[in-house]
């Protein structure tokens, strides 16, 4: 009798060790997918604040140079300059998107995972 209750306490508590180690790892697997989606907001916030000024700043330059080659002044510099600025604001402009699909992908993945918490 005592050694049945013995191994029926040993069963159970195997069985909450396992479940514990079952919920630390998907504690665990949760904070992570948690983590990477703020970091790829972040990195969507960063590329989105520098892209934008670029891109302005950039079509600026251009109407400057555009101006000044119709006024028949040198306008080189200022239509390089102008698209190099407006080139790097599209491009980051760019990252700024896919990082934001690249959250919104992870958003979705930690709203399945947590449907999935063991009980």
């Amino acid at each position: 009798m005592r050694e049945d209750l013995q191994g029926v306490r040993n069963d159970v508590d195997s069985l909450v060790r396992s479940r514990q180690s079952l919920l630390d790892q998907w504690e665990n697997t949760d904070f992570a997918l948690f983590v990477e989606h703020e970091k790829q907001e972040d990195h969507a916030r960063k590329h989105a604040l520098i892209g934008l000024p670029l891109v302005i700043v950039g079509v600026l330059a251009l109407i400057a140079g555009v101006y000044f080659w119709a006024t028949g002044q040198p306008s080189g510099l200022y239509l390089l300059v102008g698209t190099a600025l407006f080139v790097m604001g599209v491009v980051k402009w760019s990252f700024s998107n896919r990082c934001r699909r690249q959250a919104e992908t992870l958003a979705d993945q930690i709203r399945e995972h947590r449907q999935r918490k063991p009980a």
